[in-house]
């Protein structure tokens, strides 16, 4: 998604982002919706994943596994 002010509107209609929220995990538990992960780091490696997202060297999700 781009250009979405998505905390401006959970400000204005809480409802509606809730709403929106239930319809995203239902879509991703069905499957219909699959985050792109372009990287997993461990726990010790937190702060290398978090540079790497700063540095905009990722694209879509990083996942921090313990």
């Amino acid at each position: 998604m781009v250009g979405v002010f998505y905390g401006a509107m959970m400000s204005t209609e809480p409802e509606l982002g809730d709403q929106i929220m239930n319809d995203l995990l239902m879509m991703t538990a069905d499957g219909r919706l699959a985050p792109h992960v372009s990287a997993r780091y461990s726990l010790d490696d937190a702060a290398v994943g978090l540079r790497a997202m700063m540095d905009r060297q990722t694209i879509g999700k990083i996942v921090i596994e313990p």
